[in-house]
Protein backbone atom coordinates (compact mmCIF):
# COMPACT_ATOMS: atom_id res chain seq x y z
CA UNK A 1 0.00 0.00 0.00
CA UNK A 2 1.65 3.46 -0.97
CA UNK A 3 1.58 6.40 1.36
CA UNK A 4 1.43 9.99 1.11
CA UNK A 5 4.19 11.78 2.73
CA UNK A 6 4.62 15.65 2.47
CA UNK A 7 7.40 17.25 0.97
CA UNK A 8 8.05 21.00 2.14
CA UNK A 9 9.25 23.44 -0.59
CA UNK A 10 10.87 26.05 0.45
CA UNK A 11 11.37 28.11 -2.41
CA UNK A 12 8.66 28.56 -5.18
CA UNK A 13 8.62 26.45 -8.23
CA UNK A 14 9.36 27.62 -11.53
CA UNK A 15 5.71 27.91 -13.57
CA UNK A 16 5.50 27.26 -17.47
CA UNK A 17 5.25 30.51 -19.14
CA UNK A 18 1.96 29.15 -21.01
CA UNK A 19 0.17 29.56 -17.49
CA UNK A 20 -1.92 32.61 -16.46
CA UNK A 21 -1.36 33.92 -13.11
CA UNK A 22 -3.87 33.98 -10.52
CA UNK A 23 -4.30 35.61 -7.14
CA UNK A 24 -6.68 34.38 -5.01
CA UNK A 25 -7.36 36.69 -2.37
CA UNK A 26 -8.38 36.21 1.26
CA UNK A 27 -12.82 35.12 1.19
CA UNK A 28 -15.51 37.35 2.58
CA UNK A 29 -16.93 36.42 5.35
CA UNK A 30 -20.99 37.07 5.47
CA UNK A 31 -22.68 36.49 8.49
CA UNK A 32 -20.19 33.41 9.52
CA UNK A 33 -17.28 32.92 10.95
CA UNK A 34 -14.36 34.62 9.42
CA UNK A 35 -12.20 31.05 10.30
CA UNK A 36 -15.15 29.57 7.84
CA UNK A 37 -14.37 31.95 4.73
CA UNK A 38 -10.82 31.32 5.70
CA UNK A 39 -10.54 27.57 5.22
CA UNK A 40 -12.81 27.83 2.21
CA UNK A 41 -10.13 30.21 0.11
CA UNK A 42 -7.13 27.88 0.97
CA UNK A 43 -9.54 24.85 0.10
CA UNK A 44 -10.24 26.42 -3.00
CA UNK A 45 -6.40 27.63 -3.31
CA UNK A 46 -4.83 24.14 -3.56
CA UNK A 47 -6.97 22.42 -5.19
CA UNK A 48 -6.76 25.01 -8.41
CA UNK A 49 -3.28 24.76 -7.72
CA UNK A 50 -3.20 21.19 -8.15
CA UNK A 51 -5.22 21.23 -11.65
CA UNK A 52 -2.06 22.35 -13.06
CA UNK A 53 -3.89 25.40 -15.21
CA UNK A 54 -3.47 28.06 -13.16
CA UNK A 55 0.33 29.84 -11.73
CA UNK A 56 -1.20 30.48 -8.61
CA UNK A 57 0.38 33.68 -7.44
CA UNK A 58 1.93 32.89 -3.41
CA UNK A 59 0.23 34.00 -0.56
CA UNK A 60 3.56 35.30 1.03
CA UNK A 61 3.68 37.93 -2.53
CA UNK A 62 0.12 38.58 -2.03
CA UNK A 63 0.82 39.69 1.77
CA UNK A 64 3.90 41.66 0.93
CA UNK A 65 1.44 43.07 -1.49
CA UNK A 66 -1.20 44.03 0.56
CA UNK A 67 1.48 45.26 3.64
CA UNK A 68 3.29 47.76 1.16
CA UNK A 69 0.27 49.48 -0.19
CA UNK A 70 -1.63 49.35 3.31
CA UNK A 71 -4.16 47.65 1.31
CA UNK A 72 -7.01 45.76 3.12
CA UNK A 73 -7.59 42.37 1.94
CA UNK A 74 -11.56 42.76 3.06
CA UNK A 75 -11.92 45.64 0.43
CA UNK A 76 -10.93 43.39 -2.14
CA UNK A 77 -13.90 42.69 -3.04
CA UNK A 78 -14.87 45.29 -6.11
CA UNK A 79 -13.65 45.13 -9.77
CA UNK A 80 -11.26 48.23 -9.63
CA UNK A 81 -9.77 47.52 -6.76
CA UNK A 82 -8.96 43.53 -7.58
CA UNK A 83 -8.03 45.23 -11.22
CA UNK A 84 -5.33 47.59 -9.31
CA UNK A 85 -4.24 44.42 -6.85
CA UNK A 86 -4.08 42.00 -10.20
CA UNK A 87 -1.43 44.85 -11.68
CA UNK A 88 0.33 44.60 -8.30
CA UNK A 89 1.14 41.43 -8.13
CA UNK A 90 1.38 40.72 -11.54
CA UNK A 91 -1.77 38.46 -11.98
CA UNK A 92 -3.88 38.31 -15.19
CA UNK A 93 -6.93 37.37 -12.93
CA UNK A 94 -7.85 37.99 -9.52
CA UNK A 95 -10.30 35.55 -7.66
CA UNK A 96 -12.12 37.21 -4.91
CA UNK A 97 -15.35 35.42 -3.17
CA UNK A 98 -17.48 34.98 -0.20
CA UNK A 99 -18.94 32.71 2.12
CA UNK A 100 -22.24 33.43 3.20
CA UNK A 101 -24.34 32.13 6.12
CA UNK A 102 -28.07 32.44 5.59
CA UNK A 103 -30.29 29.78 8.06
CA UNK A 104 -28.05 27.32 8.67
CA UNK A 105 -27.08 27.38 4.96
CA UNK A 106 -23.62 28.18 3.70
CA UNK A 107 -23.09 29.92 0.14
CA UNK A 108 -19.73 30.36 -1.40
CA UNK A 109 -19.10 32.96 -4.95
CA UNK A 110 -16.40 33.20 -6.60
CA UNK A 111 -15.65 35.57 -9.19
CA UNK A 112 -12.85 35.66 -11.48
CA UNK A 113 -11.84 39.31 -12.18
CA UNK A 114 -10.29 39.96 -15.85
CA UNK A 115 -7.17 42.14 -14.59
CA UNK A 116 -7.11 43.69 -18.40
CA UNK A 117 -10.75 44.30 -19.02
CA UNK A 118 -11.77 44.92 -15.45
CA UNK A 119 -14.69 42.73 -15.84
CA UNK A 120 -15.49 39.31 -14.36
CA UNK A 121 -14.47 36.53 -16.78
CA UNK A 122 -15.96 33.88 -14.56
CA UNK A 123 -18.35 33.29 -11.78
CA UNK A 124 -19.67 30.60 -9.60
CA UNK A 125 -21.78 30.24 -6.52
CA UNK A 126 -23.36 27.10 -4.87
CA UNK A 127 -25.23 26.92 -1.59
CA UNK A 128 -25.02 23.80 0.80
CA UNK A 129 -26.80 22.79 3.69
CA UNK A 130 -24.09 22.83 6.13
CA UNK A 131 -20.83 23.34 6.68
CA UNK A 132 -19.35 19.68 6.08
CA UNK A 133 -20.17 20.15 2.52
CA UNK A 134 -17.80 23.25 2.12
CA UNK A 135 -14.63 21.24 1.20
CA UNK A 136 -16.69 19.56 -1.20
CA UNK A 137 -18.10 22.79 -2.82
CA UNK A 138 -14.51 24.18 -2.90
CA UNK A 139 -13.47 20.96 -5.22
CA UNK A 140 -16.24 21.61 -7.66
CA UNK A 141 -15.29 24.98 -7.69
CA UNK A 142 -12.17 24.47 -8.60
CA UNK A 143 -12.86 21.98 -11.24
CA UNK A 144 -15.53 24.88 -12.97
CA UNK A 145 -13.34 27.63 -12.72
CA UNK A 146 -10.42 25.80 -14.55
CA UNK A 147 -12.54 24.14 -17.46
CA UNK A 148 -11.80 20.27 -15.90
CA UNK A 149 -14.79 17.68 -15.38
CA UNK A 150 -15.23 17.33 -11.63
CA UNK A 151 -14.22 13.54 -10.41
CA UNK A 152 -15.11 13.68 -6.95
CA UNK A 153 -11.60 13.29 -5.35
CA UNK A 154 -9.24 16.19 -3.91
CA UNK A 155 -5.87 15.67 -5.67
CA UNK A 156 -4.35 18.29 -3.20
CA UNK A 157 -5.45 15.82 -0.30
CA UNK A 158 -3.20 13.29 1.83
CA UNK A 159 -5.25 10.48 3.19
CA UNK A 160 -8.08 12.98 3.60
CA UNK A 161 -6.22 15.76 4.58
CA UNK A 162 -5.14 18.78 3.36
CA UNK A 163 -1.52 20.37 3.64
CA UNK A 164 -1.59 24.23 3.76
CA UNK A 165 0.40 27.75 3.98
CA UNK A 166 -0.73 30.26 7.04
CA UNK A 167 1.33 33.53 7.77
CA UNK A 168 0.79 33.55 11.65
CA UNK A 169 2.99 34.75 14.06
CA UNK A 170 4.62 37.26 11.83
CA UNK A 171 5.98 33.88 10.01
CA UNK A 172 5.08 31.62 6.90
CA UNK A 173 4.10 28.40 8.40
CA UNK A 174 2.93 24.60 7.10
CA UNK A 175 -0.42 23.01 8.75
CA UNK A 176 -2.27 20.16 7.77
CA UNK A 177 -5.79 19.96 8.69
CA UNK A 178 -8.62 17.55 7.64
CA UNK A 179 -10.75 17.82 4.36
CA UNK A 180 -13.21 19.56 6.70
CA UNK A 181 -11.10 21.98 7.92
CA UNK A 182 -10.84 20.70 11.36
CA UNK A 183 -7.76 19.37 13.37
CA UNK A 184 -5.06 21.83 12.48
CA UNK A 185 -1.48 21.24 13.10
CA UNK A 186 1.25 22.92 12.52
CA UNK A 187 3.99 21.54 11.15
CA UNK A 188 6.47 23.76 11.10
CA UNK A 189 8.28 26.39 13.87
CA UNK A 190 11.42 28.45 12.52
CA UNK A 191 12.67 31.56 11.69
CA UNK A 192 12.70 31.44 7.67
CA UNK A 193 9.32 31.29 5.26
CA UNK A 194 7.95 27.78 5.05
CA UNK A 195 5.11 27.73 2.08
CA UNK A 196 4.37 25.75 -0.96
CA UNK A 197 3.97 22.51 1.10
CA UNK A 198 3.00 19.27 -1.60
CA UNK A 199 2.26 15.94 -1.37
CA UNK A 200 4.34 12.88 -2.58
CA UNK A 201 3.74 8.90 -2.54
CA UNK A 202 5.92 6.99 -0.65
CA UNK A 203 6.18 3.53 -1.59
Amino acid sequence: MRRLSLVLLITVAAAAADQPAVAIVEFEAKNCDQGIADAVGEILRTEIIDTGKFRVIERAQLERVIEEQSLQVSGLIDSSTAVEFGKLVGAEYVAVGSVTGLGGTFTVSVRYINVETAEAALGKTETVNNEDELPEVCRRLAAELTGLPYSGTSASSGGGRIAFQAFRGGNWEIFVMDADGSNQRQLTNNSSWDYEPAWRPVE
